[in-house]
């Protein structure tokens, strides 16, 4: 029960900062128009991937680590600061010599001082996501969660006061972004230094050991988010700034349903990497069920309410993003699985599986998107996207069918175990409701 509990306090939390991206999306929706999106959408997405390249998984390195109990909350905590500030340095110089060559091609239609402004969040999101992996590793997730809550947040706030209140365009919104996660590194920082008795001290050698073992699953993770992503690049080569702005809503949309599998997630890492392989094959079989069911309700919702859905998130203007949104949704539905067994794999150790198929699915995802955005528009980056989720989802389960558990049904359909389940919680509920 204490891992249902803190799963679902990790949804709410995921629920509060959807409902901020929520908030942050009608704002910039109704004040910058379908072009003005697409050009913050493009300004936004590339250092997100700078990250996603620079961030080498070391994430989930340290919480595999901080599993075993050999070494000191302080030496991860100077670890993971020194590579943020390293790494996000280097990165940084790297776009800014870079810019030249791709103002044209992959920045095109974005304004160069948007992406000055928005390339700093490229260290600050390195400290978040390595002081927050600090933190969910030794099984502190409320401090995880209040961190990760405070970014969207605080963008939102910021967005209000700068957008609303002073009319600063699309520069507003850039500067807006920046500031949340200007704040939740700050917020990591303070609870990371809250759980620490002494100096926070490198230790090189656990430095190199957490990246060797991070390393071989990092390919996976930066093809993950170019699979995810890949379709509004090309769609930004492709087409109008408007066309960008309508996929980029229906994929934000689409993409509020993965707070459920996330959810999980949060506590499956650090839940598998100190369970033994068997406690750790059935808990994971157990959420996924939980998660799909859960995914695939909110889906047919999100279906039959896209129309006013997206009128209320954006206004009649937005319509155009109506059709790729629900070609969207059973992709998403599908990517469940995947994103809840990850958990499990990392614990197994099969972090080239991870790279290796997530690379694949990069490579198949780029090839449906390069033939089908030119001839269908944002509908063939919505079929695109589909698509590879649906590849994915079936290496998923053939991978888990093969080396875990031949039931692969477990994974997809409810036991009785599990109505039994929102049965005491549910007398819990009641309980301490005294109904």
């Amino acid at each position: 029960m204490s891992f249902a509990r803190r799963s679902i306090g990790t949804f709410f939390a995921l629920a509060i900062s959807s409902i901020a991206t929520l908030i942050w999306g009608v704002i910039v929706a109704r004040t910058l128009g379908p072009t003005g999106i697409g050009i913050l959408a493009i300004t936004t997405l590339y250092p997100i991937f700078f990250f996603t390249i620079g961030h080498l998984t070391l994430g989930i390195g340290t919480i595999h680590y901080i599993g075993q109990k050999k070494y000191s909350v302080e030496n991860f905590a100077a670890n993971s600061m020194l590579a943020a500030l390293s790494i996000g340095a280097l990165l940084y110089l790297i776009f800014v010599a870079t810019l030249p060559l791709f103002q044209n091609t992959l920045y095109k239609g974005v304004d160069p001082k948007y992406l000055f402004l928005a390339f700093t969040v490229v260290p600050l999101n390195l400290i978040v996501y390595f002081l927050s992996s600090v933190l969910q590793g030794n099984n502190y997730i409320r401090e995880y969660n209040i961190v990760n809550l405070s970014r969207p947040c605080f963008a939102v706030f910021s967005l209000v006061i700068l957008v609303l209140a002073c009319s600063t365009g699309i520069m507003g919104a850039v500067a807006a972004f920046t500031l949340g996660f200007l704040f939740a590194a700050a917020a990591s920082i303070y609870y990371v230094s809250k759980q620490t008795s002494g100096k926070w001290k490198v230790n090189f050698n656990l430095l190199r050991t957490t990246l060797k073992s991070s390393g071989k699953m990092h390919i996976g993770s930066v093809a993950t988010f170019i699979y995810g992503q890949v379709g509004l690049m090309i769609a930004n080569y492709y087409l109008v700034s408007a066309q960008v702005g309508y996929f980029a809503l229906a994929l934000t949309i689409a993409q509020f349903l993965f707070l459920i599998p996330q959810a999980a997630q949060v506590v499956l890492y650090p839940e598998t990497a100190m369970a033994t392989e068997e406690e750790a094959a059935t808990s994971s079989a157990r959420v996924c069920r939980h998660a799909i069911f859960w995914v695939m309700l909110a889906a047919l919702a999100f279906g039959f309410l896209s129309k006013y859905i997206i009128w209320l998130f954006a206004g009649e203007e937005f319509f155009p993003s109506i059709a790729p949104l629900i070609v969207l949704l059973p992709g998403v539905v599908l990517s469940t699985v995947a994103q809840v067994l990850s958990p499990l794999w990392v614990r197994k150790g099969w972090f080239w599986y991870m790279g290796g198929s997530g690379t694949a699915l990069a490579v198949i995802s780029i090839l449906l998107n390069w033939v089908l955005i030119p001839k269908y528009g944002i509908m063939g980056a919505a079929i695109a996207n589909s698509l590879t989720y649906f590849i994915g989802f079936l290496i998923t389960i053939g991978m888990y069918f093969c080396f875990v558990n031949k039931r692969f049904w477990h994974l997809l359909i409810p036991q009785a175990e599990d109505a039994n389940l929102y049965k005491r919680m549910f007398q819990g509920v009641r309980v301490r409701l005294g109904i």
